[in-house]
């Protein structure tokens, strides 16, 4: 059975140098937690140890995105979530997925579309620390007040000779004693006969 922590190592013998393998629970041996007592510790003896005694105990930390810490014309923005039928960077070139899903709207309460005079006809631009774009707005009881969305999978276009460069590119197999090297051939964007894609 796997189990997804981290093991700690042996925990600090006792004073007749014994070591803790387990803790018991209503007078039954078990395994335990992978802390130096095996138990759900609430103070973390290790972090204090490691100079972070603020975080030694669990207590709640003021995320920069806190309400409190926005300006008023300020909104949290999520870039990182994702559509169920898109992948990624290579959306734009799957014709079918973009059947379902054709546009990247940002999402947006119908209390703040209201508030700032916003309609689904329009274009918004939406700025961050790094720079802005725009889109259409998508107002929604999907998304929470004070926040807005815009999913992630649209594609690349930086750096035009990057996009998909291994996806939707032709390349070169070497197989003379290289392990999964692939070499690009051609750097031109990639077209198709079919209507529906170029």
């Amino acid at each position: 059975v796997s189990t997804n922590i981290v093991p700690t190592g042996d925990p600090d013998p006792d004073s007749s140098g014994k070591r803790p393998v387990g803790v018991v629970v209503d007078g039954e041996v078990r395994r335990g937690f992978p802390t130096p007592s095996g138990k759900l510790e609430f103070f973390s003896k290790t972090l204090a140890e490691w100079g972070w005694r603020d975080q030694a105990i669990p207590n709640y930390v003021k995320s920069h995105i806190h309400p409190d810490m926005l300006e008023s014309n300020q909104m949290v923005l999520i870039s990182t979530f994702r559509l169920p039928v898109q992948i990624h960077t290579r959306s734009a070139n799957s014709k079918w997925l973009d059947e379902i899903a054709h546009t990247n709207p940002v999402w947006i309460n119908p209390i703040d579309a209201e508030r700032l005079s916003i309609k689904e006809t329009d274009l918004i631009r939406v700025n961050s620390e790094i720079g802005y774009f725009v889109a259409k707005p998508w107002i929604t009881q999907g998304i929470r007040p004070g926040v807005v969305a815009c999913s992630h999978h649209m594609g690349r276009w930086k750096f035009s000779d990057a996009t998909n460069s291994l996806t939707m590119r032709r390349v070169e197999l070497d197989s003379e004693g290289l392990s999964d090297i692939y070499f690009r051939s051609h750097l031109q964007a990639v077209f198709s006969s079919d209507p529906d894609t170029s």
